[in-house]
């Protein structure tokens, strides 16, 4: 569904020479590999694989073929989502979202409930220096 897009952004990305898409949802698609090195020109590997360059001119020649049938699975993939009931225990980007902003929640509530250390000292009870800097840094080295 959002593969044509990532592509067209990846395609800006002009010292990238090497993509790999292992585990990604692309790959169900048999086409992916001539599809990508048709829309990503400065690719030289893909999977782990070396880009010949019979291979760009058979997927460039190809793109216009691939991108129709790149439109019409997105279109069966909308209309699944659309149509399809939704399975809320799935690992998809809302669902990584709503994880991501728990766990920052609950990061956010472990610090605010963690105990103070009794011999920690605030910082606005720390004496303010006036003058010259210190030629030391913070850790210790002298200042050169």
């Amino acid at each position: 569904d959002t593969l044509k897009d990532s592509m067209e952004n990846l395609a800006f990305c002009e010292n990238m020479k090497e993509l790999t898409l292992t585990g990604n949802p692309c790959t169900d698609w048999k086409e992916y590999k001539d599809y990508i090195i048709a829309k990503i020109p400065q690719l030289r590997r893909v999977d782990a694989t070396d880009i010949t360059k019979s291979a760009k001119i058979i997927a460039f020649q190809r793109l216009e073929e691939l991108e129709k049938e790149l439109e019409e699975l997105a279109e069966e993939v909308r209309y699944k989502k659309e149509n399809e009931p939704v399975n809320l225990n799935a690992f998809n980007p809302e669902s990584r979202m709503k994880d991501y902003h728990d766990e920052l929640e609950r990061q956010r509530q472990e610090e605010l409930n963690k105990p103070k250390n009794p011999f920690e000292v605030d910082e606005e009870f720390l004496p303010k220096k006036n003058g010259p800097p210190s030629v030391y840094h913070p850790n210790g080295d002298v200042r050169q």
